[in-house]
Parts: structure tokens; sequence; C-alpha cells
């Protein structure tokens, strides 16, 4: 029995159809296979760099990880990790391993980088990043991995992403074009003979929150607690955060220390030190003399930067109702009962505390 025309038109199409996507998947699946590794690669991070959200970009590190800073994980595969990081509070970064099927681990930030075959890892970003720019006339000096031949620097890119732990590259006409493969950018130099580039994009550095670091100084005293921050950046918020904190001192005791401090007070030259006010030293409670010493009527003393500390000092201490400040020790509030004599000396602050 010979079927309708409109069903035998239907039938065509489906046939047709049918063979294309067949077609289509035969060759997409040869054309997968007979790409280069570079091409492969190329193929995957643009993928994954546009991610699974309008504006968020991730450049996959192919063979490096992001040690440490981690804040959390999820089975996922590696395509995944974008869109998951940016759907976690706190991630901008991740690294990718074949534990247990597929996890990305999630990171507040970049730590050291490793090599570590098998891992892929990203930052995250918000607007698209310019990758293996080239500078002109520079050289990366040292951190040399290998030289392979490409005609043109722009080549070394790809060799670069193929090459087990190559991060940055220096190009040079050597033997009809060189790519100087580098595990690190390492002190870019000027050359007029060569040109170099990283391969991955950095991290966009957010602007600090104490614009007012000062390198190389100390603030002395006025503890009231400490906390750990691998940068001295960090102390800004912890300080914040933190009752009563108004300065704070950082120093890489322990991986990274902020000396919490209730006030600025004193700053001594110290090289292996990182200090910064948060706020505002509060005016002093008392008004203070400069270059008078109130004699006699002593009743105790106790360390302190500064005169102004001494008011304080003073206030919580019974039957303290003046006080002269010297540089003894550091700084030495000599508390008295009284005013007493008042005498003249250069190096002496007194106050009457009311």
């Amino acid at each position: 029995m010979a079927l309708p025309r409109f069903f035998m038109g239907v039938l065509a199409l489906v046939v047709l159809a049918t063979q294309s996507a067949a077609g289509s998947s035969l060759r997409r699946t040869e054309t997968e296979e007979n790409m280069s590794i570079p091409r492969r690669l190329e193929a995957q991070e643009f993928m994954q760099a546009i991610g699974a959200s309008a504006g968020l970009f991730c450049y996959p590190e192919l063979g490096f990880d992001f040690t440490g800073y981690d804040i959390g994980n999820t089975h996922a595969q590696a395509g995944e990790c974008c869109s998951k990081c940016n759907a976690f509070t706190g991630c901008k970064a991740y690294s990718w391993s074949n534990y247990n099927g597929g996890t990305c681990w999630f990171k507040s930030q970049r730590g050291p980088v490793i090599y570590k075959a098998g891992v892929q890892s990203a930052l995250l970003f918000y607007s698209e990043q310019q990758t293996c720019t080239i500078q002109a006339k520079t050289d990366y000096v040292d951190n040399d991995l290998a030289r392979v031949d490409s005609p043109t620097a722009g080549g070394c890119c790809d060799k670069c992403k193929a090459y087990p732990g190559c991060r940055a590259f220096s190009y040079t006409n050597y033997l009809g074009g060189s790519c100087w493969l580098k595990s690190a950018k390492g002190t870019p130099v000027a050359n007029n003979d060569v040109q170099s580039a990283e391969v991955y994009p950095s991290p966009v550095e957010p602007p600090p929150n104490c614009p007012g670091l000062k390198y190389g100084f100390d603030l002395f005293d006025n503890d009231i607690g400490n906390k750990y921050s691998p940068k001295p950046e960090g102390c800004c918020d912890i300080c914040k955060a933190w009752n009563g904190c108004r300065a704070f001192a950082w120093t890489t005791l322990n991986g990274g220390t902020c000396w919490l401090k209730s006030r600025t007070g004193t700053s001594v030259a110290n090289p292996n030190v990182v200090s910064a006010t948060v706020y505002a030293d509060p005016p002093p409670t008392c008004e203070i003399k400069k270059g008078v010493d109130y004699f006699d009527n002593d009743i105790g003393n106790k360390l302190s930067p500064t005169a102004e500390g001494c008011c304080d000092i003073c206030k919580g201490w019974s039957g303290c109702h003046a006080f002269s400040w010297t540089i003894l020790n550091g700084g030495t509030c000599w508390l008295k009962s009284a005013k007493g004599t008042e005498m003249s000396n250069g190096d002496v602050w007194s106050a009457v505390v009311a």
C-alpha cells in the first residue's frame, strides 16, 4: 500500500536530518581527534573562558595547582568550575583535580602556583582579559625550562601552554627563532633583541584598604591583640573588626601576623615591619604641658610610649590627679596624687587630670 505523499515527505526529511546529524557528529569527532595538542587546549580554554554566565571569564591553566586559600569544594567536572566558583560566596579562583571523579576546589585568592600534572586552575574575571600580550624589547631573566623552535614570537604562546610547567617565555632570533620557555616571568630587563610574554592572566589586585601603609616602621607598644594575615593589607579589615583597634604593625612571624594597637603612638624604624593607622588617635583627654615637670607626690608609674597615653592611665589609677612623662624605658608615666611644685624641664611632659 502506497503511503500518502505528505507522509513520504516527512519521512524523507527525518532521514535527511538523521544523516546530517550523524555526519556532523562524525566530522566533529574526527576534527577533535586530529587536532594538535595546542589547538585542543585552545578550544577547551575558550569554552571555559566564556563561562556559564555573561560577563564571567575563566582562563584555565592546565597542569597548575593554586595552593592554599581553600574555602570549599564541590563534585564537578573541570568545565563546570568557573560558574560554580562564581556562585560560591568569596570564591575568586579555583583548582580542579580528578579527586572523587572530579572536584572543584574553591579559593579566596590565588595562592602559590605549582606544577601538578592532571590539575587545572583559573582565576575569575568579570571582563575579558588579554592573554599572552607580547612585550617588545623585554627579556625575562632566569627560570628557563627549555628552548623550542618557532619562526615568530606569537607561536611561543601555544608552545608554552603545551609544555609542562611553562608560564612565560622570551623569544629571540637564535637558530631562526627560539622560544625560551620559563616556569615564571622572573625579572624583566630591557633588551632590544628579545620579546617576552606571560601566557596566563595575572590577578587583578584590589586597591588597598589602607593606603597609608608604611614599610620599614614599627608602632611601639599599645598592643591589644594579634591575628594571622599573610599580607599586611589584610590587617586593615582585621583591625576595623577588632574592638578598640586603631592601628597595627605587621611582621612575617608565623607566616604573617597583625599586631593590633589601641593607638598609633610612637613610630620607630624597623626594616622588617609594615604598619598603618586605620583610625586617627583620639585627641588627648587632658591638657599636656611640654617642658614642665611636676615635682614629688608620686604614687606609682606605668609604661606608655606617649605622654597622651598617661591621661587614661591616670584616670584609671586610684588617687591619681596628675602625671609627668619621660622617655625612660621607652616612655614612663609618673603618676601623682597632686600637681605639686612645677619645675622647668625640657625632657618632661606633664598634665593635671580632672
